[in-house]
């Protein structure tokens, strides 16, 4: 027969609330009490049940996350974070994949709906996502991870997108290039738009040579990718240097590059954006634009999850930047002309 959580506290001889409070990692208990307590869970393989425990508060104790390419190594990264950090609230993170599809996005939303999740954690949203927009009308918690809404009042957890440009930029002029290719997202993201316009601001007040035929849309599909650096560099004056908006396309750029026999840094240098674990691989070493994913992804699971529990009064927007950081390795140098 399973125990109980009265068995636990008749056994430890505490209250049911302190078993509670050890259950849910909540504070106030004595770091003795709560040992022996879980020492006594671990040696009868207590499981809490769930059931009675969800038609007790109202709650599924589940969270429903959308990502945009869980192929994409950012969003593999970030979901496994999130995972583990929910499970220490004893919360359940379901997993979507919309494959970057609008379509598919509205079904898995509607699909946790049904579910009866808590919240939501979006990392696949539009800039203008009636489907999100809805859900955030409707009063789940919800929070957008890595991507934002035109909607104002959304709450987001991000990267600071111009800053982290215009350290990538920066850099490519400190080495000394001057005719810079951008291979930018799709642009009804916003972190497609955001680094797009960030990247043309900032490539005039750095002085580097300008033009719409150095700047190529490129997408989440290799084909998309391989055309733009295809583009790029049969230019009659091709760039010096090919900054990708995301880690997933720099690798891509860097691929058919050296497939063509560049040498990198030498003749062309190569940047990326978002430091995914594989940017700094001993064979890749991508320099990269560090947008602080494990943080990004843990403030939002804990603000979310104290947005479901009641535990902090939001009366505004959470709407964090994250500062990015630049992380120079083996991917660039200076130019050879």
């Amino acid at each position: 027969m399973a125990f109980t959580l009265k068995d636990i506290a008749y056994l430890t001889g505490v209250s049911t609330a302190t078993v509670s409070r050890v259950l849910n990692g909540k504070p106030g208990v004595k770091p003795e009490t709560r040992d022996k307590i879980v020492k006594l869970i671990k040696e009868v393989d207590y499981m809490p049940d769930i059931t009675a425990r969800s038609m007790k508060t109202g709650k599924t104790y589940t969270i429903g996350m959308v990502v945009a390419d869980i192929t994409n190594p950012f969003y593999s990264e970030a979901a496994k974070t999130i995972e583990f950090q929910a499970r220490k609230h004893n919360y359940t993170l379901i997993v979507g994949n919309t494959g970057n599809n609008i379509d598919e996005e509205r079904t898995i939303i509607t699909a946790f709906q049904e579910r009866n999740v808590d919240g939501f954690l979006i990392a696949s949203s539009e800039l203008r996502d009636k489907k999100v927009e809805n859900v955030i009308r409707a009063g789940y918690p919800t929070i957008l991870y890595h991507r934002r809404l035109a909607q104002e009042r959304a709450n987001f957890i991000c990267c600071d997108e111009e800053k982290g440009v215009e350290l990538a930029l920066t850099h490519l002029k400190n080495l000394g290039h001057r005719r810079i290719g951008f291979i930018s997202g799709p642009r009804k993201f916003s972190t497609g738009v955001e680094r797009l316009r960030s990247f043309m601001a900032s490539s005039q007040e750095l002085g580097f040579d300008t033009g719409a035929f150095l700047i190529k849309e490129g997408g989440y599909e290799k084909s998309r990718t391989i055309k733009a650096v295809k583009e790029l560099l049969n230019l009659p004056e091709p760039p010096t240097a090919i900054f990708a908006a995301n880690d997933f396309m720099a690798l891509q750029v860097l691929d058919m590059v050296l497939e063509k026999g560049m040498r990198v840094p030498d003749e062309i240098s190569i940047i990326g954006f978002d430091d995914i674990p594989l940017a700094a691989h001993h064979s890749i070493q991508l320099t990269t634009i560090d947008v602080q994913l494990h943080t990004g992804a843990i403030t939002a699971i804990e603000k979310l999850i104290n947005i479901i529990d009641g535990l902090e009064n939001f009366s505004e927007p959470i709407q964090i930047l994250l500062e990015p950081k630049l992380k120079v390795r083996a991917s660039t140098g200076s130019p050879c002309y």
